[in-house]
């Protein structure tokens, strides 16, 4: 491979973080089309669905690291949102996701600027390295004013940044 085109910046707003997080267990996807460099369409399995996660605002993140080591590059996923007020209803939904990461979970996370990225699927991994839990983390704080929820953090790791997907989320 070699380097086909160079990088222009653009003189547009360039707004943080992430509006709105959608899960689903990788075996709720079949796979995704690819267009170009960008997924078209999610085609799930029977009439599976993508769960939105609603999370408090300024909250979410989404950070890739590539690294090269043995002329292998390594790219590092990371999701991180978190869910305000421990309950019943926080601890279950927490469960869900621990337990969907035995065998992964398929991530789609919409930027502020509105690009939704594809996180735990790759064209060259497929659906080999889906996102995990790397950590869970519940504080209900010690003044009335401290923070009273979790944070969460899902991570995979594969051999490509992550693509747009520019269809419609399967909800």
């Amino acid at each position: 491979m070699s380097l086909s085109s160079g990088f222009s910046q653009t003189c547009t707003n360039v707004t943080g973080g992430i509006s709105n997080i959608w899960l689903t267990d990788k075996a709720n996807v079949a796979s995704f089309t690819l267009s170009g460099s960008e997924y078209t369409t999610a085609t799930m399995v029977s009439s599976a669905v993508f769960y939105k996660y609603e999370f408090e605002q300024d909250t979410a993140a989404m950070r890739n690291n590539a690294a090269r080591e043995n002329y292998s590059t390594v790219v590092a996923h990371e999701l991180e949102f978190y869910l305000n007020k421990i309950s019943t209803s926080q601890r279950d939904a927490l469960q869900d996701i621990i337990d969907s990461s035995t065998c992964g979970i398929i991530a789609l996370a919409q930027t502020a600027n509105g690009e939704v990225w594809t996180l735990g699927y790759s064209e060259n991994q497929l659906l080999a390295r889906p996102m995990k839990v790397s950590s869970m983390e519940s504080t209900t704080g010690a003044a009335f004013t401290d923070g009273n929820g979790t944070t969460v953090m899902l991570a995979s790791s594969d051999t490509e940044m992550p693509r747009v997907y520019t269809g419609t989320v399967p909800v």
